[in-house]
């Protein structure tokens, strides 16, 4: 069966066999949905709608049969707004909703710490708290001597040994305390709902 068919310039050329057709897929000069009659018929139609069969052959370099429009992505309407946005930390480009940047891993949304690093945190500010107040009254103690730790600081010869024990206690207490912070500090970050 013989072809007419509409060229891009509006020309109406043929009658072409079938595989002529598929070449001018192939080349570009007809696409899917280009005007197409069969010799005798009495209506016009599309390449898409009358050969459909011709639109699976494979091509060389690109789909056959498919026009340009169908080849593109459809651009997704966006009101005017930007696809993507720039990071704060790095100004590397990311996608607009993005929680985290993918390029320095840092999280752009507001971020909290799990529920047990919270109260870790909150246990280790906790004890550095009450290692000073019972450092300073020890301290207290030791320039009133009137408190009931008057019999242990007066074991030790000298006000020199009792400041320094004094000392270790309060640097050994913060650094426990101090560790619980660091640790509860390190725990991973959630994005907050």
């Amino acid at each position: 069966m013989n072809y007419f068919y509409g060229s891009s310039t509006g020309q109406i050329l043929g009658p072409v066999r079938k595989s002529e057709i598929a070449s001018l897929l192939q080349s570009g000069g007809v696409t899917a949905s280009s005007p197409l009659i069969p010799e005798g018929g009495d209506a016009w139609q599309t390449v898409g709608a009358l050969l459909p069969d011709l639109l699976s052959w494979p091509a060389a370099g690109s789909p056959i049969g498919v026009d340009d429009q169908q080849t593109r992505p459809t651009p997704r309407p966006t009101g005017g707004a930007p696809a993507s946005r720039s990071c704060p930390f790095c100004e590397s480009s990311i996608p607009l909703h993005s929680k985290k940047c993918p390029s320095c891993v840092e999280w752009l949304v507001r971020t909290s710490r799990s529920i047990p690093a919270q109260i870790l945190s909150g246990c280790g500010w906790t004890w550095n708290a009450l290692v000073t107040i019972v450092v300073l009254l020890s301290w207290s103690s030791q320039r009133n001597e009137t408190s009931a730790g008057q019999a242990f600081l007066s074991q030790l010869s000298s006000s020199a040994e009792s400041t320094t024990v004094i000392l270790l206690a309060l640097l050994v207490g913060w650094t426990a305390g101090t560790f619980c912070v660091v640790v509860a500090e390190l725990a991973p970050r959630r994005p907050k709902p």
